[in-house]
């Protein structure tokens, strides 16, 4: 234990002791008094700092503590030979602490810096513009009226460090400022900042120091993924855009497996277009379907390979300590796009002579027609079979393997399928439409009557380049 403790500031004599949760202070000095074992005292301190001080100046502070030991028996020899206390003789103990502060200045005035939010990460954001108003009606020493209740006084735009500043030296009062413009690519902040300037701040009527504060947006963002339109597997490989109302490219990108792409910062009540530049392989730059999940968002109607969609502000909140609400910041948006892939279609007319030749007629948008041709008399009811020459691969590159090698293939592939097994009608012809694109054989499986079979079976390759 100790007795007699006092505390001394050394250096910052224009300083004083301001509370002490034990004995009494006064100026640069604290008298604490007597301290038990394991027991403490915290004093206060203050010091103004110049309004002259340049930012980075150095202030030194060292500060004193002294106190007496209180008498303590001898743990060796704790009496003397007559029986009285041997006392430890009393012994003056001190301490020093010293500490380096660095000033660290602001400009006079009000600001407001401004951090954009990207799934927790805080940045700072330039383009945001904040008003400041009165919040009630303001006065000067006199009782003139400077400002009513409301009325604007200033606006300050974020710069690239994210902080707006405000110059205007106001009388004492309330006042309060809004975001009245989110920064590009954000949702706006209902956040409403308040400060008080009063006398018991300065010793005039004119606000010079310093009140700071910050306003959150969170990042708009959009998800776009491209699907094939009857698997709904993701589809890569092809080229996409989105432009914005003078058809300006904004983002470009091409498709991959991997769960779509994100588009951050897109301007809200803005009508943006995405359009297909290049299918995947295998597919056509034709938006068969789409859809939009999204609590702000809407979309319009596909046309072709475009299709445009815009989102609408909201007004994100704040919780108790001023932070962003995130439970207020909308989901992001998600749009799915949908692809068709491209089938062919194979034709045979059949008479009672060999098969001559068969040529590739016909190829546009949707499928690919293949034309096998016989010079002489149509023969009806000739059944002929299609088989896979080799393996045939889902062209959505994640379904894969649909025919071995030899089967028997399908045809209306995007619809209601059925075995690529059919006759000749009264003109000798025979079709097998919406047929996966691939390598196969044609081959006659069951002759008319009379007539003998063809066993020779015919390759064809339907592509689309």
């Amino acid at each position: 234990a100790l007795t007699d403790v006092f505390v001394k500031e050394q250096l910052l004599t224009e300083g004083i002791f301001t509370g002490s949760t034990k004995g009494t202070f006064e100026g640069t000095l604290a008298e604490v008094g007597s301290l038990a074992v394991g027991e403490s005292a915290v004093l206060t301190f203050e010091y103004q700092i110049s309004e002259e001080a340049e930012g980075g100046t150095a202030i030194y502070n060292i500060v004193t503590t002294e106190g007496t030991t209180e008498p303590a028996l001898d743990p060796m020899v704790p009496e003397f030979p007559d029986g009285t206390p041997n006392y430890l003789p009393d012994e003056t103990v001190s301490d020093t602490d010293d500490e380096v502060v660095y000033v660290e200045t602001v400009p006079a005035g009000m600001t407001v810096t401004k951090y954009s939010v990207d799934e927790g990460v805080r940045t700072e954001q330039a383009g945001a513009e904040f008003t400041l108003y009165a919040a009630e009606e303001v006065k000067n020493l006199h009782g003139t009226v400077i400002y009513t209740a409301g009325q604007e006084i200033e606006t300050a735009i974020s710069g690239e460090d994210g902080t707006a500043h405000f110059i205007t030296d106001v009388p004492v009062g309330i006042y309060r400022i809004t975001e009245t413009k989110a920064p590009a690519g954000h949702y706006s902040s209902g956040k409403e900042i308040v400060f008080e300037v009063n006398k018991a701040q300065h010793n005039d009527n004119i606000h010079y120091l310093s009140f700071r504060d910050y306003v959150e947006n969170a990042i708009t963002a959009v998800h776009v993924k491209l699907v094939d339109d009857m698997t709904g597997n993701e589809l890569a490989g092809a080229s996409l855009q989105v432009t914005d109302p003078e058809g300006n490219p904004v983002e470009a990108w091409v498709t991959k497996t991997s769960d779509g792409y994100t588009i951050k910062g897109l301007e809200l009540d803005t009508q943006y277009t995405i359009t297909e530049i290049m299918p995947r392989d295998g597919y056509l730059t034709d938006f068969t379907g789409a859809s939009m999940t999204s609590e702000n968002g809407v979309i319009a109607e596909a046309h072709g390979a475009q299709i445009s969609f815009m989102l609408t502000d909201v007004k994100t909140g704040v919780t108790e300590d001023g932070k962003i609400n995130k439970t207020t910041i909308p989901e992001i948006t998600r749009i799915i796009l949908e692809n068709p892939f491209v089938t062919g279609e194979v034709r045979v007319n059949k008479d009672g002579e060999m098969l001559e030749s068969w040529t590739l007629l016909d190829k546009v948008a949707a499928f690919v027609k293949s034309l096998f041709q016989y010079g002489r008399k149509p023969l009806e009811d000739v059944e002929f079979t299609v088989y896979a020459a080799e393996d045939i691969i889902h062209p959505d590159g994640v379904t894969g393997l649909v025919f071995h090698k030899g089967d028997i293939v399908a045809t209306d592939v995007r619809s209601i399928q059925s075995p690529a097994v059919r006759k000749t009608d009264n003109l000798g012809m025979v079709s097998f439409e919406g047929m996966y694109l691939g390598s196969y054989e044609i081959v006659e499986t069951a002759a008319a009557e009379g007539f003998v079979r063809d066993t020779e079976p015919r390759a064809f390759t339907l592509a689309y380049v």
